[in-house]
């Protein structure tokens, strides 16, 4: 009787952990955008797109456009970079399921020193 009771006990803590694992790996999202110029709005390619918190690196299309498969949802941090432009970092909150869509404008860096070349 008692294996019989240990069975059914290590049964049900099977299919509970299975059950736990799915609902975690089902609720999960995609993070996507497009990177560009905040004063022309021309795409930038090869823009740096990272979520901070998992690691995760894209970089941008030659339209501009990234993206995240897979992300759990959550809070986190986006830094985009590219060279000549100011990096922007935006908190994002990601859903449970489907698609969060973060479109993100660099403004170009503004060069205040002077530099003089002599020959």
């Amino acid at each position: 009787m008692i294996s019989f009771q240990s069975g059914i006990i290590f049964r049900i803590a099977s299919i509970l952990i299975f059950v736990l694992w799915t609902s975690e790996v089902l609720a999960q999202a995609s993070l996507r955008g497009r990177v560009t110029d905040a004063r022309t709005e021309r795409p930038l390619a090869s823009a740096d797109v990272r979520i901070v918190e998992l690691s995760l690196r894209a970089r941008a299309d030659t339209s501009g456009l990234y993206s995240f498969n897979n992300v759990p949802a959550g809070s986190y941090t986006l830094t985009v970079r590219h060279v000549g432009f100011d990096s922007v970092s935006q908190t994002v909150t990601v859903p449970a399921s489907g698609s969060l869509v973060q479109d993100i404008a660099l403004a170009t860096v503004e060069v205040t020193e002077e530099v003089t070349v002599r020959g």
